[in-house]
């Protein structure tokens, strides 16, 4: 309990602290706090998390092929600029890279099962969520008006409308 703990606020703090680093080192430190939280969040066991990680950082670099691929394929493109025919091919390999991603979540589902417990599975993807959430909420703590000053809306108020209606 007292180990997982310790692991927790290193979590906490790596997260905190991941956001003001370096951009090497900040790829890094993000990966170490999300090892820590997920392991905290199932309450990995020793023997669990050295069977786990390993299937987990293959799917991940899995998802990352296939992310990379999709902005591969976006980069550059305007709607616009591109005939129906094109748009139309766009969006049909866009769907075939969202199957294969499926694909790989469905496969490593299955895989995660061989090493732990079917509940600690599903509380997998609730940890990611979460932890995707407070990365999200830190950097919205450091960055209150969004980017070059904008929020949400892009008014440059953090997306506050300046008249709110009752």
């Amino acid at each position: 309990m007292k180990k997982q703990i310790v692991m927790l606020l290193m979590g906490i703090g790596m997260i905190s602290t991941a956001m003001a680093q370096e951009p090497e080192n900040k790829k890094e430190k993000m990966e170490a706090a999300k090892i820590a939280f997920i392991t905290k969040e199932l309450e990995l066991t020793t023997e669990e998390a050295q069977k786990f990680w390993p299937v987990y950082n293959q799917r991940e670099a899995e998802s990352d092929a296939v992310r990379k691929e999709m902005r591969a394929k976006m980069k550059g493109k305007k709607i616009e600029e591109m005939s129906d025919a094109e748009v139309e091919k766009s969006m049909d390999e866009m769907l075939a890279l969202k199957q294969k991603e499926l694909d790989i979540e469905k496969k490593y589902n299955t895989e995660f099962k061989k090493v732990l417990p079917v509940k600690k599975v599903a509380k997998l993807h609730m940890a990611e969520r979460k932890f995707k959430e407070e990365v999200m909420k830190e950097w919205k703590d450091r960055h209150p008006g969004g980017p070059e000053g904008k929020g949400p809306g892009g008014n440059g108020r953090g997306g506050k409308d300046p008249d709110p209606k009752p």
